[in-house]
């Protein structure tokens, strides 16, 4: 099917939307193809591609909103299902804050979010894969596991404002695992829209370096350390914050930068951008899901939040524009991106006489939302650091913390952005490693 095919369904579902009384609406049309190479104990155990074709609808009654996505089979199924949400909504109470869609014509911009090689060879990495395999084993460690996936997406737009935007974008995203031990293990990612920013047997080596120096790791300290977070660690902070800076987030209450525009909330070295035309990135696209051109948002400027992201109808609530940062019932970040610092990661090492090193997070949770209140448990390798020099192995220790307090206490940062997405990770983030000063390390239970 060609471009005009594509339009001519979601030009046929708007339509349909308007003709059952929808005063806006929008009608996306997303194809993706999707491979994925999985590995255990350093073999590769499942290659797999798979194909999606997924029709996603959002319209407002007079203020009764209704959203859903279908699988596109063929215009009978399509008028049904549009049918069947529109008489949904005829049941639905009236949203009264919300404010309509943007109003278009736009123009958009090419960005670098397209790789051909993904897109005609997606099991080109493979091979690459195998390199990285053997290269942990070189290193002295004999298990690996991980995953290596690709993306190429096709998306047609069209709304009842006037915009009518195309994308195409690629993504591939490697992570690998080494385990030197059950209690010895290092993890590495990185994710990119070109498949050529993955040094692939780097990574392997680097993980095996993490996995091989987490070797006999004694009982972690209690009590409040500088913490030194790699780009993989420190992601997952990141990734809260801008989950947080959502408008819609600020106004369920569900945020503890609420009343915070123009106010410090971070350390001054921090700066963070939301960037959906950050070259390679993989988030970046032409436009967001009300067909608004995308841009690179300042949200935190040396530590001062400047704006939190919008839609259309947050926006219009806060007397502010949009930000390009539609879903439509909730803004959401594209490409996070922490602004490098000046140091290199052993210049890190060097500017604290004590501190513990965390290479990897997970199980994120939440105390308490609107105060910020979580904890997370380190991963992988976690080391004390004495005068520069990681000197020991540490294990069963918990990172208890304020997301506002971390940020605050940022002391420095380093030069080696690495691009992350993960299973915790939910926007791809672009992170240097981050020295945090004053952070409460208590027991991790299991």
């Amino acid at each position: 099917m060609d471009d005009n095919g594509e339009f001519g369904i979601i030009e046929s579902a708007l339509k349909r939307l308007t003709e059952n009384g929808a005063d806006d609406a929008i009608v996306e049309f997303n194809r993706v193809e999707n491979s994925m190479a999985r590995w255990f104990n350093s073999r590769l155990s499942i290659m797999k591609n798979w194909d999606e074709e997924l029709v996603s609808v959002f319209a407002s009654f007079k203020k009764r909103i209704i959203t859903g996505s279908f699988q596109f089979t063929n215009d009978e199924s399509l008028r049904q299902n549009i049918d069947r949400l529109s008489r949904y909504a005829l049941k639905l109470s009236r949203n009264e804050e919300f404010e309509g869609i943007a109003d278009g014509p736009f123009e958009y911009s090419t960005i670098d979010n397209y790789d051909e090689s993904i897109a005609s060879s997606p099991e080109e990495g493979v091979e690459q894969v195998r390199g990285a395999i053997e290269k942990v084993k070189e290193k002295g460690v004999e298990r690996s596991a991980g995953i290596f996936s690709t993306v190429h997406g096709k998306r047609w737009l069209i709304s009842s404002r006037n915009a009518e935007g195309y994308d195409k974008w690629t993504n591939a995203l490697f992570s690998i695992r080494a385990l030197a031990t059950k209690e010895a293990t290092g993890h590495e990612v990185k994710c990119s829209s070109h498949i050529k920013d993955i040094n692939f047997e780097e990574l392997a080596s680097l993980a095996a370096d993490t996995a091989l120096l987490a070797r006999n790791p004694e009982e972690g300290p209690r009590g409040r350390f500088n913490v030194l977070f790699k780009p993989l660690s420190f992601s997952n902070i990141v990734d809260n914050v801008g989950e947080a800076l959502s408008a819609f987030n600020v106004e369920a209450g569900i945020s503890p930068f609420k009343d915070s525009i123009n106010k410090a909330v971070a350390s001054s070295i921090f700066t963070l951008y939301d960037d959906a035309t950050l070259s390679h990135g993989s988030a970046s696209r032409r436009f967001d899901d009300e067909g608004v051109p995308s841009r690179r948002n300042l949200l935190i400027d040396r530590g001062v939040l400047k704006t939190y992201m919008h839609n259309t109808s947050t926006a219009k609530r806060y007397g502010a524009e949009t930000t390009s940062n539609a879903g439509i019932i909730s803004p959401e970040p594209s490409n996070l991106v922490v602004a490098n610092g000046s140091l290199t990661f052993d210049g890190l090492l060097d500017s604290v006489d004590r501190a513990i090193l965390i290479t990897n997070v997970w199980y994120t949770r939440f105390q308490n939302h609107s105060t910020g209140d979580f904890s997370t448990i380190p991963r992988d390798g976690a080391f004390i650091v004495e005068n520069g020099e990681i000197v020991k192995s540490i294990k069963n220790i918990r990172v208890s913390g304020n997301l506002v307090e971390m940020v605050k206490n940022i002391k420095a940062l380093g030069n080696d952005s690495l691009s992350v997405d993960s299973w915790e990770v939910e926007s791809p983030v672009t992170t240097p490693s981050a020295l945090v000063s004053d952070v409460e390390i208590t027991k991790s239970v299991k």
